[in-house]
């Protein structure tokens, strides 16, 4: 096992640094805009996907959906809620 935590530690990761060029003070020629991505890229692949998506698969699943949603959206809220009130009653807030 020692050889092998050895070759962990100084090996693939090191490679990998160099490989990407981290660390070598190499500047990335492009980095993607999370603005960008979200303002125009995503909802074009959302469209996308929702228009060539067969309208009987989504039909024959949307009670699924539906309470995908709606219990996912309940359980988010109240975790949040009582996350917050929690919070508030410790005195952190």
């Amino acid at each position: 096992i020692p050889l092998l935590s050895a070759f962990y530690h100084s090996g693939p990761r090191e490679l990998y640094a160099d490989s990407t060029g981290s660390g070598s003070g190499k500047k990335q020629p492009y980095q993607l805009d999370p603005g960008l991505f979200f303002l125009f890229l995503l909802p074009t692949i959302v469209g996308d996907a929702g228009y060539f998506m067969p309208a009987r698969l989504f039909f024959d699943n949307l009670g699924a959906i539906l309470m995908y949603a709606v219990v996912g959206t309940l359980w988010n809220a109240f975790c949040t809620g009582f996350c917050l009130y929690g919070v508030k009653m410790a005195g952190a807030i």
